[in-house]
């Protein structure tokens, strides 16, 4: 009798749950290093996306200049610039 509905409950995997919503970051700095860095990336190429989509969206113009934290590699830090046209 495949294909009949039967008046069983239905599974406990089928049934919405709401979703949590994502945790809140403290504004802080971060002690390690390493996580420290890779948020850095992280962000900054999010930060980075965001302006693209700023400028294209808006017909904007956008510079963003950023100094990466003093690293082992680069004691005076990193720079990253971004700029949508010759400004």
């Amino acid at each position: 009798h495949f294909g009949h509905k039967t008046n069983l409950p239905r599974p406990l995997l089928q049934i919405k749950t709401q979703a949590m919503p994502p945790a809140k970051v403290k504004i802080e700095r971060i002690a390690s290093d390493r996580t420290r860095q890779n948020t850095f990336h992280k962000r900054k190429l999010g930060l980075l996306k965001k302006a693209i989509e700023l400028t294209v969206l808006c017909d904007c113009d956008c510079a963003i200049i950023l100094r990466s934290g003093p690293t082992v590699m680069c004691p005076e830090g990193k720079l990253s610039a971004y700029c949508n046209k010759d400004l």
